[in-house]
């Protein structure tokens, strides 16, 4: 699974999989985690995405290599690079997260974590009204590309 993942990306250098409890809880509903705050949109522009479930056959037949095609090919057919998004999450399974180092890839996990947390706290609350594009382009490219300036180099 993860082979597939490193030779897709030569800036891959290290996975993190887990199993946390909030990002896990989105995983089985199988519905993408939601950009609904600046928190979000400081880490990613995008929802994380939650990847379909692998069909009977890809299952019983290399279920591991499987499962990484399926990552590779959500990416391929978004025209996402890993790096574009550094996790996602498997429909009924767990977080798959990737990073330039161990302690990035174990972040990112972190992140996903905590996002999928504030996540369900405001879907429970009740969503009023969806945080604006431009305000999730604000948070994000101030901190992440080329011309970030807010303080996180």
């Amino acid at each position: 699974m993860f082979l597939f993942l490193f030779k897709s990306n030569p800036k891959i250098k290290s996975i993190t999989h887990t199993h946390s409890k909030f990002a896990t809880s989105w995983a089985q509903t199988g519905k993408n985690i939601p950009i609904l705050g600046t928190t979000h949109a400081d880490f990613w522009n995008r929802e994380i995405p939650n990847i379909n479930y692998l069909n009977k056959k890809l299952v019983e037949n290399n279920y591991e290599k499987n499962t990484g095609l399926q990552i590779i090919n959500f990416f391929s057919k978004k025209n996402y690079q890993l790096t574009d998004l550094p996790g996602v999450l498997i429909a009924g399974h767990g977080v798959f997260c990737w990073g330039t180092t161990n302690k990035t890839s174990n972040q990112n996990a972190e992140l996903i974590e905590f996002i999928a947390e504030l996540a369900y706290y405001t879907c429970q609350i009740g969503i009023r009204k969806k945080i604006p594009k431009h305000l999730i382009d604000k948070h994000y490219f101030r901190k992440n590309g080329k011309n970030s300036y807010y303080g996180q180099k």
